[in-house]
């Protein structure tokens, strides 16, 4: 059969220019690559050449990609081939053999088909064969084995197979056994251990009866089972790596490793979270194991790897923020700052604060700042300082502490107990050249500090607040206080659909009693060109003075975006993460609410579930937070 070679180079290579925090606590510049595959899921990954490989898959917005990227680090990345010439398609396996990389692609081209691809370089991609002798399907497994590839089970022509293929070039395949001593089955793992091939787990039956059961063999005809029901569980997805002589079977969020295939022992729990999803992203490079992104959940950006399987260290840190929600946002030092809040990993709360310049590529000021750590808290700039207020930590509960920093890095409380009572998922906002905060689980009250020490009760009952009030989103407009839609706590969480307005913070009036938009806790309030913004999934109204709100636009891709973080930011409007069915990390700007442009490549953005509620006060923008 003749082989079809396919070029594509593309040229994926840019540098952008970000602030840097230095260690005088200015903002420097320094200039980065702004590439990478991160975040990926369904995507496979291989160790080749002395570098690290993704290849293909799935990114935070949906798009499938063929593309292909290398690494020596984990932390930088380089496309090699923007479009290799391989389908598309959540379905991809991939091996190394013969110093080539292999790629196994499904493609639903006309008719279902298995495409078999393959490079020495990344860079060139030839089609093997588009018509292998082994039936179509999908979830399979492949391995390089006995100067041969092997094809192992899977689900497609059929249903569940037990087949075992071979081919010493890609092109031409024979059959070992077409039915094996193990079950058909899809979605299990591979390997070569003590020279045999094995196969662990899988999906066996209707309603997807999965499996936990080892088996091997030494020519892919005859298979031994090593044990029926190993000592980790029987979900039957399991990713699995050969390192430092043993065998490693990542499950849930479980390491358990084993040295003949019949006895397995727990290594570590929790390790970096789910390790079940994206069953290709495990390889061994660089004497260590390396697990990278995958989780179809939630699309992770992280690269993580481990000498002993036990310890285990995040490699990119440097550039990207984690994935949560519940945490508050600023503009200080001319950049965009994250605190807090809580981690898609585990849910763990967070202490940590990160910057960046172009809400594409971050930096970590501190992993661990002084404050503990927790969600729904609050942040605003006041006094050329970051301020924290209140939420609900991880070790107290719901705190009415207020905390400041200089530089990002070194923290000051200004009050462990300030005069208002504790809380989370309230607003603040810098008016009248003071610090002001109102609502929240579960306040009915609005107070005021000149120095965040000293506190003072504006009113203790605000009449949009009656019951307890959170979630709203305030702003500081035609120097008056503005507050907007929330939810009432002692009632179900009903949602208000009110906007409020004050010129002291104590006498209130209604401005509106029936906002026109359609989520009032999910969304943000911005002060923009001369008007006051309301933007949330159901579209974008603004108002020149709270009582009329006309309707402008949504916003894009038009596919109900919730809970984007809102800023104006270099005299923009900014919509960041959020939530369109997954979590997302893109990054959209807009001038006129109008018309919307996707902010270059938002590969590296935090994928973040919320980021809700914004208000703008001076050169400041000050963002709650939404569900927690």
């Amino acid at each position: 059969m003749k082989l079809v070679p396919y070029l594509l180079i593309a040229a994926c290579l840019c540098l952008m220019i970000i602030p840097v925090l230095a260690e005088t606590g200015e903002i420097a510049t320094q200039s980065i690559s702004a590439d990478t595959p991160l975040p990926r899921s369904w995507h496979v990954t291989l160790a080749f050449d002395n570098k690290m490989w993704v290849i293909g898959g799935r990114d935070n917005r949906g798009d499938l990609h063929n593309d292909v990227w290398s690494s020596a680090d984990g932390i930088t990345w380089t496309c090699k081939n923007s479009s290799a010439g391989f389908p598309k398609t959540y379905d991809l396996r991939a091996l190394v053999f013969n110093d080539t990389m292999w790629v196994f692609a499904r493609s639903s081209d006309n008719d279902w088909k298995d495409e078999i691809w393959y490079s020495k370089d990344g860079i060139t991609w030839n089609l093997a064969t588009s018509t292998p002798e082994f039936p179509y399907r999908y979830d399979f497994s492949v391995l390089a084995y006995d100067n041969r590839m092997w094809v192992i089970g899977g689900d497609g022509s059929g249903g569940w197979r037990n087949d075992v293929w071979y081919s010493s070039d890609g092109v031409s395949w024979n059959a070992a056994n077409l039915s094996a001593g193990f079950a058909g089955r899809s979605g299990h793992t591979s390997f070569v251990f003590d020279n045999r091939m094995w196969v662990v787990g899988g999906v066996i039956g209707n309603c997807y009866t999965t499996t936990n059961d080892v088996w091997s063999s030494s020519d892919g005809n005859i298979w031994t089972q090593a044990t029926p029901g190993p000592a980790f569980g029987n979900d039957g997805f399991f990713t699995s790596l050969v390192y430092d002589n043993r065998i490693w079977i990542f499950r849930s969020d479980e390491v358990w490793q084993s040295g003949d295939g019949t006895l397995w022992t727990l290594a570590n729990i929790s390790a970096t979270g789910s390790w079940q999803y994206g069953a290709q992203n495990k390889i061994v490079y660089n004497n260590r194991m390396w697990t990278i992104s995958g989780d179809p959940r939630g699309y992770g950006d992280d690269v993580w790897s481990s000498e002993d399987g036990t310890l285990w260290t995040r490699t990119d840190t440097t550039k990207r923020i984690w994935p949560r929600t519940g945490h508050s946002a600023e503009v200080f030092h001319d950049a965009l700052w994250v605190v807090g809040g809580i981690s898609r990993d585990r849910y763990k709360p967070l202490n940590d604060v990160w910057y960046s310049g172009d809400a594409a590529h971050w930096s970590k000021a501190t992993a661990s700042a002084a404050f503990s750590q927790r969600k729904g808290h609050s942040s605003l700039v006041f006094d050329n300082k970051l301020w924290v207020i209140g939420g609900e930590t991880s070790d107290t509960g719901r705190t009415n502490q207020t905390w400041f920093t200089k530089d990002g890095r070194t923290w000051e409380s200004t009050n462990q107990s300030a005069a208002f009572s504790p809380r989370y998922g309230h607003s603040s906002v810098v008016f009248d050249n003071k610090m002001w905060v109102m609502g929240g689980y579960y306040g009915e009250d609005i107070w005021y500090s000149g120095d965040g020490e000293t506190w003072a009760c504006a009113n203790e009952s605000l009449p949009f607040l009656t019951g307890g009030g959170g979630r709203q989103s305030a702003v500081v407009f035609n120097n008056r206080l503005w507050v907007a839609g929330g939810v009432f706590i002692q009632e179900n969480e009903t949602i208000r659909y009110e906007a409020w307005s004050s010129a002291d913070g104590k006498i209130w009036q209604q401005a509106n009693a029936s906002l026109p938009f359609s989520i009032a806790s999910s969304h943000s309030l911005v002060s923009y060109a001369g008007r006051m913004w309301i933007i949330e999934s159901g579209g974008i109204w603004n108002s020149e003075e709270g009582t009329i709100w006309n309707p402008v636009g949504e916003l894009p891709p038009s596919n109900g975006w919730r809970d984007p973080v809102v800023l104006v930011y270099d005299n923009k409007l900014w919509a960041i993460g959020g939530d369109r069915s997954e979590w997302q990390n893109d990054a959209w700007f807009s001038t006129d609410g109008v018309t919307w442009t996707r902010a270059g490549d938002s590969t590296e953005m935090p994928a973040v579930d919320d980021l809700a509620r914004e208000h703008r006060h001076g050169d400041s923008v000050s963002v709650m937070c939404g569900p927690y």
